[in-house]
């Protein structure tokens, strides 16, 4: 039986998919120029540098830490799912490392932002946990307008590696497609795994990804942004991360008195 949660995760993986298909079998070029120099330009490119930031591993695991320190039953799926998504990702770049745009394509005839990578392409790592951690949001809220909304956040954090320059669609889409697969081979196995101490322990183990941010430098020059997510995460997760705690140590201590 599959919930409406799991129909809506499965169907975005089709269409990701089937939008990959189509992409590969196009004129990849021609996609990436109009979405990097006919699209992006709507939007200032401190937008798009900010809602790349935010795919960013660290960063978007520090996003993240609120949400799993309210909600300490996805840790496994977390666990699992964090495991998943970065074998599909560094599997495939270690393997091919496929050249990006700004190794295969003039520079002056498109936009970069920020530094310049030139291999390591395909799949898109911003993508795959920005698409991975939706998925595992998207299981906090019975509210399906609020999952939409996760989604298309998602989506417009992978979007922006291909207007930075950083990427072809393509390796943004088959980025997007592994981190919601991972996260739903996480959530479904992840129910399987269930152990309560760890539930306590791993979001606090987690947590201190918030405080790394406050020293954390991007290549993108943004560290006035990373800075203002840092503290603006830190007040949210004090009082999860306290109630959380106290949880955990009462639960050692009655570990430690058991014969």
């Amino acid at each position: 039986m599959f919930s409406t949660r799991s129909t809506l995760y499965l169907a975005t993986l089709g269409l990701l998919l089937l939008a990959a298909l189509g992409v590969a079998i196009s004129d990849q070029e021609s996609v990436f120029y109009i979405f990097n120099t006919k699209v992006g330009p709507f939007l200032p490119p401190e937008v798009w540098v900010g809602l790349t930031i935010l795919g960013d591993t660290l960063v978007a695991l520090a996003i993240f830490v609120p949400f799993l320190l309210r909600h300490p039953k996805l840790s496994a799926s977390t666990f699992l799912t964090i495991i998943l998504a970065s074998l599909w990702v560094h599997v495939f770049k270690d393997a091919f490392g496929f050249p990006r745009p700004a190794a295969v394509l003039p520079l002056d005839t498109f936009h970069v932002l920020g530094p310049i990578y030139k291999t390591g392409s395909f799949p898109s790592g911003h993508a795959a946990t920005a698409f991975a951690l939706a998925t595992l949001m998207a299981q906090t809220t019975p509210k399906t307008w609020v999952k939409f909304f996760i989604f298309f956040l998602g989506f417009f954090v992978a979007l922006a590696r291909v207007m930075v320059g950083a990427h072809w669609p393509l390796d943004v889409l088959a980025g997007a497609a592994g981190g919601i697969g991972a996260a739903c081979f996480g959530i479904a196995f992840g129910q399987h795994l269930k152990n309560r101490f760890f539930e306590q322990i791993f979001p606090l183990l987690l947590a201190p990804t918030v405080l790394a941010l406050l020293f954390y430098s991007t290549p993108y020059d943004a560290g006035r942004f990373t800075l203002m997510i840092a503290v603006s995460l830190i007040l949210l997760s004090i009082r999860p991360f306290m109630t959380l705690a106290s949880a955990a140590r009462e639960q050692w201590g009655l570990f430690r008195k058991a014969p």
